[in-house]
């Protein structure tokens, strides 16, 4: 049962680390196709905003996959210590 818990709880903290990559996928992808379709979604103040926006979003996720083992073992050092109160 140990076993079980601690593999849920691993798989858990993955999750949670993936959670902070998604949502800026996510915002890069509607951005870009929001773009490609002529800015429909989001207002912009000129034609290439939301292509600027795509980019600066791309290098956040950039920024965020490199670091993604980081955010792995520090979720994980997290439930670690909370599991041993």
């Amino acid at each position: 049962m140990d076993n079980i818990y601690r593999i849920c709880s691993e798989l858990h903290s993955r999750i949670k680390a993936a959670g902070v990559v998604d949502p800026s996928r996510s915002a890069l992808t509607i951005l870009l196709t929001d773009y490609l379709e002529g800015n429909p979604y989001y207002k912009t103040k000129y034609s290439d905003h939301n292509l600027v926006r795509a980019r600066t979003q791309m290098q956040i996720v950039k920024e965020i996959e490199l670091h993604e083992n980081e955010f792995d073992d520090y979720i994980m050092s997290i439930n670690k210590s909370t599991a041993a109160r």
